[in-house]
Order: structure tokens, then sequence, then C-alpha cells
């Protein structure tokens, strides 16, 4: 007699939560870089003979100058905002009966899974703007050096660490194993 295994269920799905996208620091950051770079790129004083360049005489550079820095450093704010949010939308979490399973990437799709009787952690931190807003970081430790999964920011991250807790545990004793410590 062959053993069928029961199928492969979803218990949870997700993807990374965008409520502290304007104040993390992986936004602001990058953003205030290219916003000076552009800003230093077109200082008067940066081109060669104004007279030359721009007949129209030094203030009207100035101010060309001026508002080509600030465009530049908005365009700059903009592309870094719609490549962050764009690939938090294509990243997704998915909890099953058998597996956790990680997709992301926009130009090159990624798909990480860890199958749940190899779960040996299942860590939350949080951050006090994480705190503040109710979201977390989970990080998936493996054993038989398989990887580690981060899911996040999530919101309900604890909610989302228990149910992995949980699937790990029903599945380790569907197929008989036990915890040697």
């Amino acid at each position: 007699m062959s053993t069928r295994r029961p199928p492969e269920r979803t218990l949870w799905s997700g993807r990374p939560a965008l409520r502290l996208l304007l104040l993390s620091p992986l936004f602001l950051g990058p953003a205030a870089g290219a916003a000076w770079l552009a800003r230093r790129a077109f200082m008067p004083g940066r081109l060669p003979d104004p007279e030359f360049l721009f007949p129209f005489g030094w203030e009207s550079l100035r101010l060309l100058n001026a508002a080509c820095a600030e465009l530049a450093g908005a365009l700059m704010i903009a592309l870094t905002l719609t490549w962050i949010v764009a690939s938090r939308l294509a990243t997704r979490y998915e909890l099953t009966t058998q597996r956790l399973r990680l997709r992301s990437g926009l130009l090159v799709r990624v798909v990480d899974e860890i199958e749940l009787y190899r779960v040996r952690d299942v860590r939350l931190v949080r951050g006090p703007l994480q705190l503040l807003s109710g979201l977390g970081t989970i990080t998936v430790d493996s054993s038989e050096g398989t990887g580690t999964v981060r899911l996040g920011p999530l919101a309900n991250p604890v909610r989302v660490r228990e149910a992995i807790r949980e699937a790990s545990e029903a599945h380790k004793e569907r197929l008989g194993m036990r915890l040697v410590a």
C-alpha cells in the first residue's frame, strides 16, 4: 500500500507592505543623494564660457541651471520611488501546507522555497517605525544549508510568524519527524 500525501493547499499569502515607504531610509538616502548629485552637476561655474553657451546673460543661465537641477532631482526621486514600489508589488509570499515560497523580481523572476520540515528558526524583527505602524520583518532559517528567506515588511507579522511556526510543526508531525535536542 502506498501512502498518499494530502494535496498542498495555501494557508497564507501576502506581499510587502508599502506603509513606511516614504519614511524608509532605503528611499530617503538614495533619493536625497541623487538630488544632491543632480544639483551639483548643474551648478553655475561647471560649464565652459557661459557667454558662448547661453548668449542671453549669466543670470538667465543661473536660472536655467537651477531649474534643470530641480527637475533632475525630482526626476531621480520619482524614478527611485517608482522602482521601489514596483519591486515591492512584484514580490509575493505564499505559505502552503508543505512549503514557504517567495516570488520576487521585476526583470528576472526568482522563486525561493523552503520545505516546512526543514524550518529551523522563525525570527521576527520590528524596528521603532515598524512597531508604530504594525509592521515587521520575518526571517526563516532552514536546516541542512538550504538557506534563509526574508519576508517583509509585513502587516500582522506576529500572526504570520505563528502561522509559519504552526504549519512547520504540523508538517513535521505528519511526516513523523521529531526534534532531537
